[in-house]
């Protein structure tokens, strides 16, 4: 029995259903200070997965002439960078003009350092070549301040820990001596 072939508005609502964007942001640990954690970029997608991919530098893409061009890791992707989705739509939602309203709303509200192209007006914002320099002097650094890093990002955690743990046992004693 041969299967029905859907036509082409059948196709094109199938690949809308199957998005699944919104607005993400990335936080990074700060250039200078390995204690201090902060937005680092704001952007929108129809596929979270995807964007997350390209910024990470293991996608390519077919261009129209048969080319095939790859994604290139950001300049701030080695700042221990952490994806958060802060606004997801939903598939019938994810449109570019309703994308890109939401992504300059929460670029208003996180100031993100490493945004470019909306992100002029904001004094803390680090121009594209100002971010290429920055990373060579993170590469070109020695192994020892790699390991002091590594160090005061594990202590940083283990000091969240041990705060939440004397949250817990706070909150344990105030019940266990009622």
């Amino acid at each position: 029995m041969a299967r029905k072939r859907k036509n082409w508005w059948q196709r094109k609502v199938a690949k809308w259903k199957r998005r699944e964007g919104g607005v993400y942001l990335w936080r990074v640990r700060a250039h200078a200070n390995p204690f201090r954690r902060e937005n680092g970029y704001v952007g929108e997608s129809t596929s979270f997965r995807r964007r997350e991919r390209d910024h990470r530098g293991r996608t390519a893409y077919m261009r129209e002439d048969g080319t095939v061009k790859a994604s290139t890791e950001k300049p701030w992707m080695d700042l221990d960078a952490t994806c958060h989705k802060v606004i997801k739509v939903p598939w019938w939602l994810c449109w570019k003009p309703i994308l890109r309203a939401l992504e300059t709303l929460v670029m208003l509200l996180t100031w993100p350092r490493y945004n470019d192209a909306k992100n002029h007006w904001n004094p803390r914002r680090v121009t594209l070549s100002a971010q290429r320099a920055q990373r060579a002097a993170r590469d070109a650094q020695t192994a020892a301040y790699r390991a002091r890093v590594a160090v005061t990002v594990f202590a940083r955690r283990a000091l969240q820990v041990a705060g939440v743990l004397v949250m817990l046992a706070g909150l344990v004693g105030s019940l266990v001596t009622r």
